[in-house]
């Protein structure tokens, strides 16, 4: 590698790290955001997602979406709910569920309002890294080879 191609990678490395290191990554609440949740029964929590001041609200928005699913497989549900209007405008959807999270109920059925938990980790998955518990990869690989 000449040495131009050698500024060029690193110039192009640089770049990766800056745009991506301030941004929420998905993993449980820490200081610089992340998820939580409240179990309310047996089929349904309180999800809570907090970025930091570099995470957009459509980010936010997909990760807490993201650990619904995630929690819906746990539990051993394929379909959920979220307890949201689904006409909201991502700020208006942010200002109102960031403080008092997002109730999620799981279904054994799907409706055609549901989501479909296999769906949403796969849509979600490049964004979130790939992290998914070890108990919801089990569930999905379940989920996926019953199609």
């Amino acid at each position: 590698m000449n040495v131009r191609q050698l500024a060029l990678a690193s110039l192009a490395a640089l770049l990766a790290a800056i745009t991506t290191s301030g941004c929420t990554s998905y993993h449980a609440a820490g200081p610089s955001g992340g998820f939580s949740e409240t179990r309310l029964s047996a089929t349904s929590y309180q999800v809570h997602f907090r970025g930091n001041s570099y995470a957009s609200p459509a980010r936010v928005e997909k990760f807490a979406l993201r650990r619904a699913a995630e929690l819906a497989l746990e539990n051993g549900f394929r379909y959920f709910l979220l307890d949201a209007p689904t006409n909201l405008d991502r700020r208006d959807f942010m200002a109102l569920y960031s403080d008092r999270g997002i109730t999620v109920r799981f279904l054994g059925e799907p409706t055609p309002e549901a989501a479909d938990a296999v769906i949403v980790i796969e849509e979600t998955n490049e964004l979130a890294e790939g992290v998914l518990s070890a108990k919801a990869k089990e569930a999905l690989s379940r989920f996926k080879a019953a199609q």
